[in-house]
């Protein structure tokens, strides 16, 4: 539902990977050194950064990782697509670091309690690095905390109710917040479990949104944690999320997802957790349905429309690789490649296109456009002109079709003919 560029290179921006950060907080990119935003790091040499802001070949997200689902640590892909190649990524994971030998470089490792120097591109001092078991190197975590609430009162965890203990976090920035809450109380209810829930609400926003967030949490304490203090203590770096606690404080489960989800998931751990099911039988809860066959008709639409509010907004570069995975060569999706060129002072390819094409009335007026654009950037004004002219006459109330007969007679320095067009593709955007 946000985008997510396809585009292999480009520079960082929030907006370009906006998928990601309902859940993970943006400095895990934007900070060159931390000790708490990352764990991917050289000391406090923030690795995430250094991929994302280098030099003229910054890294997507997808490069490395795969989305929501994978079956290596941390969503690392196993291989890996550049150009027409499958490159392997080769991640192996220590204690307190790791290694990559990808098809991009040679094997760089990392580790954050004692950093390794590097001079002139060669890593010195590599340790030994093999594979760890997940089991051998993630200890099993008990959490002790006495804090307080929004409304001052004292919160003990674990809650020491003889029973579990969940501690959902959610982002204050997330608009789903209070209704995840209300999914996640209704599911509470329908088990009939006897754990205490505890509401952590981080980000930026907390003090101001903890208030509301907490009137769909009903008794359930909640905490305003701006600094996300209870995240970094419990590894937890993504929102929303339920870490599920036995009696004595000790983590049997962390559950990640969007509401419907998260409430799904969490029924069967809290079941458990009330003695209702055993873990056998927790397993066969968990198991997913068979899931029905992808709808591409809605993923090719969903493409299309971020397409157009890029274009809009004067995106072309990341329209263009908006669309690039949507194989069809409907109207529509050639239209939106026509313009993307155009804009990118491409007019060639994008004339190609529009060449292509049959003209129908339903896309005359992009055509047109489109096909002015290019011959403007073109410099052939003396095709442009007489287009755009009888277009204008045809459609006054058309604005980007002022505004580019403007520049024709800003060329031809007719200055009051392109100081009326400016002022009518003003008038039209009203």
């Amino acid at each position: 539902t946000r985008p997510y560029m396809r585009e292999f290179f480009q520079q960082f921006s929030p907006d370009n990977v906006a998928l990601c950060f309902p859940c993970h907080d943006v400095q895990l990119v934007e900070q060159a050194n931390t000790t708490r935003a990352t764990r991917f790091r050289n000391g406090e040499q923030n690795l995430h950064y250094v991929h994302a802001n280098f030099g003229n070949r910054y890294k997507n997200c997808r490069t490395c990782h795969a989305s929501h689902a994978a079956g290596n640590d941390r969503l690392i892909r196993e291989t890996f697509t550049f150009g027409k190649r499958e490159l392997p990524v080769r991640f192996t994971r220590t204690e307190t670091g790791g290694t990559c030998l990808p098809g991009c470089h040679a094997d760089y490792s990392y580790d954050r309690e004692n950093p390794i120097s590097s001079e002139d591109g060669e890593v010195a001092d590599r340790p030994a690095l093999v594979g760890i078991p997940r089991a051998l190197y993630q200890e099993t975590r008990k959490v002790a905390w006495t804090t307080h609430d929004i409304n001052g009162r004292e919160v003990n965890v674990p809650a020491g109710v003889g029973g579990a203990t969940a501690i959902v976090l959610v982002s204050s920035e997330d608009a789903e917040a209070a209704s995840l809450l209300g999914k996640l109380r209704m599911t509470a209810e329908s088990v009939r479990s006897n754990a205490a829930f505890v509401v952590v609400v981080g980000g930026k926003l907390a003090e101001k949104k903890s208030a509301e967030i907490a009137s769909a949490a009903g008794d359930w304490a909640v905490i305003s944690d701006a600094d996300n203090l209870a995240g970094d203590a419990l590894d937890a770096h993504g929102w929303p999320m339920m870490v599920l606690l036995d009696a004595a404080g000790v983590e049997m489960a962390r559950v990640a997802g969007d509401g419907d989800l998260l409430a799904t998931r969490v029924r069967a751990y809290l079941r458990l957790a009330a003695g209702q099911i055993s873990p056998d039988e927790l397993t066969s809860e968990l198991s997913p349905a068979p899931l029905p066959e992808a709808d591409t008709a809605t993923r090719k639409a969903r493409d299309i429309r971020a397409a157009r509010l890029l274009i809009s907004q004067g995106k072309a570069k990341e329209a263009l690789a908006c669309i690039e995975e949507v194989a069809d060569r409907t109207p529509d999706v050639q239209l939106i490649r026509a313009k993307a060129l155009a804009m990118l002072d491409r007019p060639d390819d994008a004339l190609q296109i529009l060449n292509r094409m049959k003209a129908d009335d339903a896309h005359a007026i992009e055509m047109t456009l489109i096909r002015a654009r290019a011959w403007i950037s073109m410099e052939r004004w003396y095709q442009a002109r007489p287009l755009l002219e009888q277009f204008v006459k045809e459609n006054p109330g058309v604005a980007e079709a002022h505004m580019l007969l403007g520049r024709i007679y800003e060329h031809d320095q007719n200055w009051p003919a392109a100081a009326q067009q400016y002022k009518a593709a003003s008038e039209a955007r009203k």
